[in-house]
């Protein structure tokens, strides 16, 4: 059996129960269509056997756009879909049933062959829309948290999520206002923060089309300068995200301010800290500070050497946002203060910055101790100095102590 994944990302889309048949032409690529109780469904397929991956491209229902995902098969019975390279016709019929297309069918060709397929629609994961305040919602479960300041002006989004799921991000964002999307504000070069961005942008309306974006009639997608260089590549070099993805508007000082929704914003570039390009973006009235990757909630900071980041620039952009915050007193416990929307993780307070600087200071300040007695890194991961917060932060791969502890290591090594 090969089994085909895919996700329908047209909101609404639903397959009820129905038979279908029709014809599988396969090759290089492969177009099926089929006819469900009524319901036009078609797409093409993109893939090769050997590299045991496809993806589904140009699929509608009833001529709407739906969107698919990687698909990977889940055994090597793969000379159904091509046969030495040679295009060959396969007779095909089939059920729906709920989110499951099961197609049965045989090949023509110089020997018959049986062969089954299994579509599977996966429903998206479900977003989180949490209320900060009246006008100010945060959505999490699109990768990066995604803070979402609505009101006359129309909607200021920090940040966009993933590549994955930029249409269940504007179904969230349609709940909370009926206005336009005006701007995207990127807090990092990062793929969960700028994978949403040409989706959401196009869905958008800029203030001023004429000046502020190079896509007329687009958002405008804001970021400081360097992640513009991050997201562009040089000359000859491919980028590693479609030019509709890119910022439309840069700044290179230090802040950034705008005037939106009778809110002054803030955004302030926080150099060489999880990368060299970062921003917080601070919305006054609101009282709430996005912070980007310089803080996730669950696991130690990632920073980012070889992207411009470092320990002690880490350190001084979380002194900022202690700074910044103020912190519910003299009604300690009470709902108030400055709310601070983490990269990744729970909504947090100044309390919570306070212990999060606290613990990557201590860290730092073990690892620069046994640099200082001339241990090796392997040395210094033996030592394990970032014990005990290892329960509380820990994770895998870039997330791991491990990972940390390398990254302040050669952070420390490029400033000596």
């Amino acid at each position: 059996m090969v089994k085909l994944v895919l996700v329908c990302a047209f909101l609404g889309c639903s397959l009820a129960a129905a038979d279908l048949s029709g014809h599988w032409s396969a090759g290089r690529s492969n177009v099926f269509t089929f006819q469900l109780e009524g319901e036009r469904f078609s797409g093409k397929i993109e893939g090769r056997p050997g590299d045991r991956s496809y993806k589904i491209v140009d699929g509608t229902l009833n001529g709407n756009a739906i969107s698919f995902f990687v698909l990977h098969d889940d055994q090597d019975d793969l000379e159904v879909i091509e046969n030495g390279g040679k295009p060959f016709r396969n007779t095909a019929s089939g059920v729906v049933e709920g989110d499951e297309i099961t197609i049965s069918g045989s090949r023509e060709g110089s020997s018959q062959r049986a062969y089954k397929l299994v579509l599977k629609r996966i429903r998206g994961p479900e977003l989180e829309i949490i209320e900060l305040r009246p006008n100010f919602h945060v959505i999490a479960g699109a990768g990066a948290n995604i803070s979402v300041q609505s009101g006359p002006d129309g909607v200021i989004l920090v940040d966009a999520g993933s590549a994955a799921m930029p249409d269940q991000v504007l179904a969230a964002v349609q709940k909370l206002s009926a206005r336009p999307i005006r701007f995207i504000i990127n807090t990092s070069a990062d793929a969960d923060h700028v994978g949403g961005n040409a989706r959401i942008a196009a869905a958008g309306e800029s203030l001023t089309p004429a000046s502020r974006s190079l896509l007329p009639g687009e958002a405008t997608i804001l970021a400081h300068e360097h992640v513009l260089d991050r997201m562009s590549a040089p000359t000859g070099k491919q980028s590693p995200f479609p030019t509709a993805a890119w910022p439309t508007e840069t700044y290179f000082r230090n802040e950034k301010p705008m005037f939106l929704n009778h809110e002054g914003i803030e955004v302030r570039f926080q150099p060489a800290a999880h990368s060299d390009g970062d921003s917080i973006v601070f919305f006054r009235r609101s009282d709430i500070v996005a912070a980007g990757d310089l803080i996730d909630s669950e696991h130690f900071p990632l920073i980012d050497v070889e992207q411009g980041g470092s320990i002690q620039g880490e350190i001084e952009a979380l002194n900022h946002l202690v700074e910044m915050a103020i912190p519910s007193t003299p009604l300690l416990g009470q709902d108030a203060g400055t709310y601070v929307v983490p990269g990744h993780g729970r909504i947090m307070d100044q309390a919570d910055v306070v212990e999060y600087r606290d613990m990557v200071t201590i860290v730092r300040d073990v690892v620069q101790d046994l640099m200082n007695k001339h241990q090796t890194l392997d040395e210094i991961k033996q030592a394990d100095p970032a014990k005990g917060y290892e329960k509380r932060y820990g994770g895998d791969g870039p997330q791991s102590a491990d990972h940390f502890v390398e990254a302040i290591f050669v952070s420390l090594s490029k400033k000596q």
